[in-house]
């Protein structure tokens, strides 16, 4: 079975990066590789990964990099066939990566779906649902029996979507160029989403 290397832009958000760090942990079928990029580390967040053993590139410069620049660091720095790009403010739920390991293949991107609370707008490619707004009211009992109940109810569906968290393998997405860096931390996604699609990769979401 592949592992797969989650590729996370950290930038002052340590409280979040923790939660996000653990779901990885704790609801993957296998032992995959986590990489962070710390753009900013005012909440020490990279003494936290120290205690914690995981793998980090640093920004040592004054200014921020920006998520395009990180996600691309961490890319050419994983050693694992299957790269994904996840956020810091995400809690990874169990089936994920049974997921992404059961579509991903050369020439494609495979996304999970994304669940967001109410301060979000609704959408077809996510699920709008309210399990706390910060990590300290989050509701994991719940937020897990949902996603149970939703891949229970979902065998096996898949649609033409793609929206992080998504991965793909490594060869492919450095075969385009990885993310264009001039965009810096915006419509970085919708840049490399568009090249996904005009150099024929195809699109998957769970």
């Amino acid at each position: 079975m592949n592992k797969i290397t989650f590729c996370i832009p950290s930038k002052d958000n340590l409280r979040y990066l923790k939660n996000s760090v653990k779901s990885i942990r704790e609801n993957s079928i296998i032992q995959h590789d986590i990489i962070v990029y710390v753009d900013g580390d005012n909440d020490k967040t990279s003494h936290w990964l120290d205690s914690e053993g995981i793998t980090y590139l640093k920004n040592e410069s004054d200014s921020p990099k920006g998520i395009a620049y990180a996600y691309n660091r961490c890319i050419e720095a994983a050693t694992t066939p299957i790269v994904c790009m996840f956020h810091a403010d995400m809690y990874m739920g169990k089936g994920f990566d049974i997921a992404i390991l059961k579509y991903i293949k050369p020439s494609t991107v495979v996304s999970g779906t994304r669940i967001e609370p109410p301060l979000h707008p609704k959408g077809l490619e996510k699920i709008v649902k309210d399990f706390g707004m910060y990590p300290e009211d989050f509701t994991k009992e719940k937020f897990n029996d949902f996603v149970d109940k939703t891949i229970s109810e979902n065998k096996d569906i898949i649609t033409k979507g793609i929206f992080a968290p998504w991965a793909i393998y490594k060869e492919d997405i450095t075969s385009i160029g990885m993310h264009d860096e001039k965009f810096h931390s915006y419509h970085e996604d919708s840049d490399i989403f568009n090249r996904f699609i005009l150099n024929g990769y195809e699109i998957i979401q769970t």
